[in-house]
């Protein structure tokens, strides 16, 4: 039984905050270029690593540290529900801007079904951070 329920398994990638975050959070260029990076480091832990459960985020926290993964809208990544199985990704940054997509990650990952909105930005009271182990 490899299916591994996950209550949230965080992949936060807190990266330098860089002062143009209220801008970028409405360039939709680059929340697509990091939504690919994302996708592209889960498919290299996944189908090529063949991580999965909380290995699969340490190895994309890993993998996005060591690239120096350049973040100007402090974009933090959440994934919650069975890897592999189904599960959401959620892409968020500290001006409000939320993207959340469907993963089927089954023989291979596939992200389908994203919707973005603008929310409300949280305070840094509101936010809460809990890294894999």
């Amino acid at each position: 039984m490899f299916l591994i329920k996950l209550i949230l398994m965080s992949m936060i990638v807190f990266l330098p905050f860089n002062s143009m975050a209220a801008i970028m959070a409405n360039n939709p260029e680059l929340n697509a270029a990091v939504l690919n990076a994302v996708v592209q480091v889960m498919k290299e832990c996944y189908e090529v690593r063949h991580l999965s459960g909380t290995h699969l985020a340490k190895c994309t926290l890993d993998i996005m540290h060591q690239s120096e993964f350049y973040n100007p809208g402090n974009y933090r990544v959440f994934l919650t529900g069975d890897v592999p199985g189904n599960s959401t990704l959620v892409i968020s940054n500290e001006s409000g801007y939320v993207l959340t997509c469907a993963v089927s990650a089954n023989q291979k990952l596939r992200v389908s079904n994203c919707i973005s909105n603008q929310k409300y930005p949280l305070t840094k009271g509101q936010e809460l951070s809990i890294t894999p182990p």
